[in-house]
């Protein structure tokens, strides 16, 4: 939950059937990440993530960062930072 009460839940799906909201990827999976109302009846954000989240973490300004781990050479990632293997 962030400081007004929003929820956020993330993790792995391949279903279709995510409701998108604002996405930033919208082909299904393997990663999601949904932003509700703090009363959960609004979906406010949804997006697919190109691999699945195993955990999220918000900051005061209201940045989600994600993290997992994925074996794709084509992940992309921030100019500068390690790619891994």
């Amino acid at each position: 939950m962030d400081a007004a009460g929003n929820i956020y839940l993330a993790g792995a799906t391949n279903s279709p059937l995510l409701p998108l909201r604002n996405a930033m990827q919208s082909t299904p999976g393997p990663g999601f990440v949904v932003k509700f109302s703090p009363d959960g009846t609004q979906i406010l954000y949804s997006t697919y993530f190109p691999e699945a989240i195993q955990a999220l973490a918000l900051d005061a300004a209201g940045n989600i960062y994600v993290t997992g781990t994925t074996d794709s050479a084509a992940f992309p990632v921030t100019a500068g930072l390690p790619r891994g293997r």
